[in-house]
């Protein structure tokens, strides 16, 4: 779970490319197995895959340039897979970027604490929007590792991520990690679906009322418009799906389920005026 949220959280706001991202997290699977061996210090499950303290980041960091220092003096060179991502600095600069993640992750979940106290979907959002701009320059600079070059770029790709996120963290925490569906658990397949899209309706970006959590099949289905939810939360088929998918899954998937109740959330009910104009778009 954690390498996908770093693997996510690394393309999106790496400015240098996907290329740059991607030997970043290929150096993390390399340096657990050199870590367990090599580090003074215990990693557990021999792994990069799980949860650092910030200080526990910079030891490590710390450790690998001064062992990088030695260059072939260095017992840990003859361990590496790919010798390249130890010279090259790529294993310094992931667990730099990895600490970034981690600083990010505890910068959201501090938002999502305090917005999720609020009564409604509305004063959450403008709660955490009030966090995002008050906190947001100072506190992701801090532990951001922002050269002149990059950094106006990487940091407004940060902010962008942290909307979603904190978005998404909101919407899930709300639907107790389930999908309202099927009951679906698998964080890797659940989707916070923004009942009005994101990129048209700025006012309830951060509206968890304006989310539902669904399994990814029903995301794509509920995002163009193939199903939506009635006045009472009853999942609504569209005439598109009725007329067209007759199939064994199609009905097992949709047809079947139709007039089903979803789960109902734990505290940001789905604003039934969003979910009005979402049925006025019913495909067919």
């Amino acid at each position: 779970m954690l390498k996908k949220e770093f693997t996510d959280f690394i393309f999106a706001t790496n400015t240098d490319g996907s290329g740059k991202a991607a030997s970043y997290v290929r150096a993390l699977d390399m340096l657990g197995p050199i870590l367990t061996k090599h580090y003074p210090k215990p990693i557990v499950g021999g792994s990069m895959w799980h949860e650092f303290s910030i200080g526990e980041l910079k030891a490590i960091h710390k450790w690998i340039c001064a062992e990088a220092k030695k260059g072939a003096a260095s017992p840990v060179l003859a361990d590496f897979e790919s010798p390249s991502y130890w010279t090259k600095n790529f294993c310094s600069a992931a667990v730099s970027a990895l600490g970034e993640f981690m600083a990010v992750e505890h910068f959201e979940n501090g938002i999502v604490e305090q917005a999720e106290k609020a009564a409604t979907g509305k004063s959450a959002a403008a709660k955490a929007e009030k966090l995002i701009q008050a906190k947001s320059q100072a506190d992701l600079e801090a532990h951001l590792n922002l050269t002149a070059k990059e950094g106006k770029e990487k940091l407004a790709a940060v902010k962008v991520r942290v909307n979603q996120d904190i978005f998404r963290k909101m919407v899930l925490a709300n639907y107790g990690g389930k999908c309202c569906v099927t009951g679906l658990s698998v964080p890797d397949v659940l989707r916070a679906s923004h009942i009005s899209p994101w990129v048209e309706d700025e006012k309830n970006r951060l509206n968890p009322e304006n989310g539902l959590c669904l399994s990814a099949t029903y995301d794509a289905a509920f995002d163009r418009h193939l199903i939506s939810f009635d006045e009472h939360y009853r999942l609504v088929v569209s005439k598109e799906i009725k007329d067209h998918y007759t199939d064994a899954a199609a009905k097992s998937y949709f047809l079947d389920r139709e007039g089903q109740t979803m789960s109902l959330p734990t505290k940001f009910l789905p604003s039934q005026a969003l979910l009005e104009k979402h049925r006025e778009l019913l495909a067919g």
